[in-house]
């Protein structure tokens, strides 16, 4: 990892709150942060910094007096959507079952999906979800719900929301929160022939399944 990213990483997950080490809920509500900066303790990957934006804006929150604002910067911009995210420690997490709600309004014509990805050791994606089968597009402020697991060799948990199409969306009200326990892996058990067979022909199609997504691939780049 490039040791600038590192330093810059760890500044982000040294932000969370005291609550992100234990089991209460951490909210984001943007309150505290000046109008036209970056949310404190977010960040807009450099992958797709040069065409994208984010900031804090002092009007059409969906609750209190600020919200986060994700803005289309350059018409020509070469990167596929914009996004605001934040990232860290996935330790305290682990053998859990995590949610993150987030709302969202969608400015005109623009479509937003929020999203939360769980790295494990080694490279590997754990659970992963961007809301690509449901996208946002309604103007009005509604609030969206992700749901996964947090492996026990997981490293980082990412989450986020983006710009997919169109100039802007807005983000409020976001919480990250615990729960429950993860349960506990069923044990395995002796292959039948035929299960076996099927095991075989299963790992072969495995083998040549596609890459990593554009989305995974992208995000990365910013740690």
């Amino acid at each position: 990892m490039n040791p600038s990213l590192t330093r810059a990483l760890l500044a982000w997950i040294s932000f969370l709150p005291p609550a992100a080490q234990g089991q209460e809920p951490v909210r984001f509500d943007f309150e505290g942060d000046a109008p036209a900066s970056v949310p404190s303790g977010w960040f807009v990957p450099p992958a797709v910094a040069g065409g994208y934006g984010a900031e804090v804006v002092a009007e059409g929150a969906h609750a209190g007096q600020r919200c986060a604002r994700i803005f289309l910067q350059d018409e020509d911009a070469q990167a596929p959507f914009g996004n605001m995210m934040r990232s860290f420690d996935a330790a305290p997490y682990r053998g859990k079952r995590v949610g993150l709600t987030v709302a969202i309004r969608s400015g005109d014509g623009a479509q937003a999906q929020a999203w939360m990805r769980v790295d494990r050791r080694d490279g590997a994606v754990g659970f992963f979800d961007n809301m690509g089968d449901r996208p946002i597009r309604d103007a009005d402020w509604s609030v969206y719900a992700i749901t996964g697991g947090v492996h026990a060799d997981a490293e980082f948990i990412n989450f986020g929301v983006m710009l997919v199409e169109g100039e802007e969306v807005f983000v409020d009200g976001v919480t990250f929160e615990v729960l429950g326990d993860l349960p506990e892996p069923a044990p395995p058990r002796p292959l039948a022939e035929r299960g076996l067979a099927n095991v075989t022909l299963r790992s072969v199609g495995f083998a040549n399944s596609t890459a990593p997504s554009a989305f995974v691939r992208a995000t990365r780049a910013a740690i």
